[in-house]
Order: structure tokens, then C-alpha cells, then sequence
């Protein structure tokens, strides 16, 4: 994908939408992503416990230049950026810099963590302060006649195109996407991870207005894409409903975690999700374009202003008294 494809300059200053018209015409060029670019999280290597943390990531640089030298000389395509993504605290490289990357902040991880003493929906909900148990009852509330129901490949295949519609009505309102899902995504991930991946489709009548996707990965629960009708959203509350029947089906599941990935912060955090700080590296691999990577990363990367929330009677977190 193009970078003038992946960013949207609505919103932006004459001079945002100037600099960033400027960088959209001259970065654009193949990357090199270790990591998965479709989820949240470090799932770009594993490394035997016995090798030392500042060697895994030394090798790991050594592997992407090696990759990349031979996609020039085999297939003739060169490589500009190398993205090595999503890396939490305690896995950062002791220190800023390795071989020639940048290292540099995106949104946080968000992340559900399900308390052992929950064994049923209703023990979460119990476990809420007033306000925010409250919140939670009226917004299934306003879900009234929609009804949700997990989809089998058949349902897929039959709805992809209404899916794939409500998909990008969500993507397109981000700032920055990396790529777009092809249309049959979805159906070809249902034959592959099979009883790992959960499709819930939430329909009005006969007609889907909206649906999620979660990877179970083990004890935990992989958030992956979504998709609305903009129209039933807001009055249905629906987005809202999609996290609480994540965790609902997650809670059933005696699933550990929930990783609800790095969009919509706040209404993420009231639902008890808390933010975990991400990093990534990046460098060219021509050496005189790492000059400018921070000014760079400075301009298009983007940074979303919220509040965390504190939505549990016993949270420690800071004061949520509106």
C-alpha cells in the first residue's frame, strides 16, 4: 500500500496537510514488517530462553537485512523501511538504539484482564462500581431487537460483502491504516484457524448491522476486526455491546486475557481494559534516510487524546468522578 492510501489529512492545518502531502509522495516504497501487521502484539519470533535478550534483537536485525538483501537480488524488489512492531516495556532492547533503528512509541495495547474469581458475565458486571454497572445495563438495553449469534463458514461466505462493507466504514475513520482486508479475509482465516477464530454477527431482522472477530490463542483472546452500520451504532450502542460480549464469551471460554488491541482507548478502558505502552523499531536500509526518521515518525504518527477509566469498586487507578 501507498502511504496516500494509508493516511488521511482530514482535520490537518494547510501546513499538516502541506508536509504530510509532501512525505506521503516520497515514502512510498516496499517494507519489511517483523510482526504480524493484523494484530496487536509481538508475534514476529520466538527465541530459545537461552539466548540474551540484546542478542535476540541483534539477530533479529541481522535477519532483516539479510531478508532484505536477498528480495533485491532474487526478486528484484527493493526494500526501504524495515518495521520491527509491538514490543511492551519489559522487552525493549536496553538500549534506544540497535544497528541503525529508531525506536518509537504507537497507542497502547489495551488489555482485559479476567478476574479468576469471575465465572459467569454477571460476576464482572457485580464487580463495577454503580455508575459504570449502570452504563453497562442501559447499553444492553439499547441493543433492544438486535440479536447476535456467532457465524459458521456458510454465514461468512453468505454475508461476506454486507461484512466486508461494515468493515470498512470502521477502518476508514482511523487516521492511519497499514493495508485494507481483502474481501475474502474473512472466509479464508474461518478455514484456516477454524475453531480459533469466532465470527458474532449482531442483526437487525434479516439484516446485519454489525460484527466482530476474536482469535482464541491459547487462555487468551486476540481482539481482531469489526464492523458497523454507522446508523445503528450510536442509538444501539453497538460498538460498546461488541466489547461486553467479548468479554462475556471470553469469561465462558475461562479465557485469561483479552488483548483488545490499540483503538478506541477510553470507551476500551471503561469497560475495564488497561493500557499497556507499545514500542517499535524502524530503520531504511539506506543509511542517509535514518537521519530523518524521528522528525518523520514525529509527523505521521498518530496520537489519540483520552482518559483512562476506573470502572471496578476496588480500582487503585485515577478518580473518575463524572
Amino acid at each position: 500500500m501507498k502511504l496516500a492510501e494509508a493516511l488521511k489529512l482530514e482535520g490537518e492545518s494547510n501546513f499538516g496537510k502541506f508536509w504530510k502531502g509532501f512525505l506521503m509522495k516520497w515514502i512510498n516504497f516496499y517494507s519489511l514488517v517483523c510482526g504480524n501487521a493484523m494484530v496487536t502484539g509481538q508475534y514476529g519470533f520466538r527465541f530459545s530462553k537461552a539466548i540474551p535478550r540484546d542478542n535476540q534483537y541483534e539477530l533479529m536485525s541481522q535477519a532483516a537485512n539479510h531478508l532484505a538483501s536477498k528480495l533485491q537480488n532474487e526478486e528484484k524488489i527493493n526494500v526501504g523501511p524495515v518495521l520491527c512492531k509491538d514490543y511492551y516495556t519489559r522487552q525493549l532492547y536496553s538500549h534506544d538504539k540497535l544497528d541503525d533503528f529508531t525506536k518509537f512509541t504507537v497507542q497502547p495495547s489495551m488489555i482485559f484482564e479476567i478476574d479468576p474469581s469471575w465465572h459467569t458475565f454477571d460476576d464482572y458486571i457485580a464487580a463495577m462500581r454503580t455508575k459504570y454497572r449502570t452504563r453497562a445495563k442501559r447499553a444492553m438495553k439499547k441493543q433492544g431487537n438486535i440479536i447476535c449469534r456467532e457465524l459458521d463458514l456458510e454465514d461468512i461466505t453468505k454475508y461476506q460483502d454486507r461484512m466486508n462493507s461494515l468493515y470498512l466504514y470502521v477502518a476508514n475513520q482511523a487516521s492511519f491504516n497499514l493495508f485494507f482486508l481483502h474481501n475474502d479475509y474473512f472466509i479464508y482465516l474461518k478455514k484456516y484457524l477454524e475453531d480459533h477464530l469466532k465470527v458474532v454477527g449482531y442483526f437487525d431482522g434479516d439484516i446485519m448491522v454489525g460484527f466482530y472477530t476474536i482469535i482464541i490463542n491459547n487462555s487468551n483472546v486476540d481482539a481482531h476486526f469489526l464492523g458497523y452500520d454507522k446508523a445503528v451504532n450510536g442509538p444501539a450502542q453497538l460498538y460498546l455491546n461488541m466489547l461486553y460480549d467479548m468479554i462475556r464469551r471470553s469469561i465462558d471460554n475461562g479465557s485469561k486475557k483479552v488483548f483488545m488491541s490499540r483503538t478506541a482507548l477510553e470507551i476500551k478502558s471503561s469497560t475495564g481494559a488497561e493500557a499497556h505502552d507499545m514500542f517499535c523499531y524502524l530503520k531504511h536500509t539506506k543509511p542517509f534516510y535514518n537521519n530523518y526518521l524521528p522528525k518523520i515518525l514525529d509527523s505521521l504518527v498518530p496520537v489519540e487524546a483520552w482518559v483512562p477509566r476506573s470502572p471496578f469498586r476496588d480500582d487503585t487507578g485515577p478518580s473518575d468522578n463524572e
